[in-house]
């Protein structure tokens, strides 16, 4: 018994098929792009709390932000991509300055090593900045894909 078939507009479904999934990476990769935009805004909208000149002592209570002094904490505070490949998508932020996760985390102050500054022993409570951006921008970035994909995968 020999069956024959003729399936027709296959060519046009493998071509709007690959339309659709060209569409979803592109909105996958904006999405990265606002997500990562939406921490650095956060973190650095954190650090603006608060001010106070050099030399006198900071405002903000320990577990709040620290306060901005010169702005170098919250100027610091990048978003890098590395474009890798279809369907791969990396994305960092995160501050660059040298005392940003001390004033993050908290620690024993003393000295640097690397640049063999001295200061004075004690501790520099937590006064968190960052994570608290993350946290908050969370719920947000999980709306922004679906979104974008809803627009992509639902027909748009």
């Amino acid at each position: 018994m020999d069956v024959r078939a003729q399936v027709d507009g296959a060519d046009a479904w493998g071509t709007a098929l690959e339309s659709r999934v060209a569409r979803t990476r592109a909105a996958t990769d904006k999405a990265v792009d606002a997500g990562l935009n939406l921490i650095q805004v956060g973190a650095q909208q954190n650090l603006a709390y608060f001010s106070h000149p050099p030399g006198t002592p900071t405002p903000s209570a320990p577990g709040e932000p620290p306060a901005l002094v010169s702005g170098a904490l919250r100027r610091s505070i990048r978003v890098r991509r590395t474009k890798r490949g279809p369907g791969q998508y990396e994305g960092r932020v995160g501050p660059t300055i040298i005392y940003a996760r001390i004033q993050e985390l908290g620690g024993q102050l003393g000295r640097n090593p690397r640049h063999g500054m001295w200061r004075s022993p004690g501790f520099l409570p937590p006064r968190p900045y960052f994570q608290p951006a993350v946290f908050n921008a969370r719920p947000k970035i999980a709306r922004l894909f679906r979104d974008a994909w809803a627009k992509t995968l639902g027909g748009g």
